[in-house]
């Protein structure tokens, strides 16, 4: 299960950093609230998640992240197909220099059709000021 888990974080980070954002809707349960230690952010719906992921994209590509590799260091046991994910990121920059990221718990629940992220809460938050107090969705016309 643990390698599952790596694999499935490892190609969600891949498809980000890829700027591949079609498969949000598969990939977390909505509303997704994300928590962080200064505030909260709650993704109501795709458009939302999609502008939420472009920012954390933005913050990378300043920071010159090309690369991000999760380390698992905790998987909860599920209950009732629920369990929780720790995970330390590394960013890699171009020339290959490691630096520590973001530390998070994912609140994952394995359905028919792959694992799904239902809240994250970030212990550690490589961009402050990326969460915040705010809710993320689509603009109406």
């Amino acid at each position: 299960m643990r390698s599952q888990i790596i694999r499935h974080f490892q190609a969600q980070a891949d498809q980000l950093l890829a700027g591949d954002l079609g498969g949000f809707g598969e990939m977390f349960s909505l509303p997704l609230p994300i928590h962080a230690p200064d505030g909260l952010t709650v993704v109501l719906d795709p458009a939302g998640g999609t502008d939420f992921l472009n920012l954390m994209r933005a913050e990378w590509a300043k920071r010159g992240v090309v690369a991000l590799r999760p380390k698992v260091s905790a998987i909860e046991l599920p209950k009732d197909n629920r369990f929780r994910v720790w995970i330390d990121w590394t960013e890699i920059n171009a020339a290959g220099v490691e630096a520590p990221g973001s530390t998070i718990i994912y609140y994952c629940r394995k359905g028919p059709f792959g694992l799904r992220t239902e809240m994250v809460q970030y212990t550690r938050l490589s961009s402050p000021g990326l969460i915040m107090d705010q809710t993320m969705m689509a603009r109406s016309a």
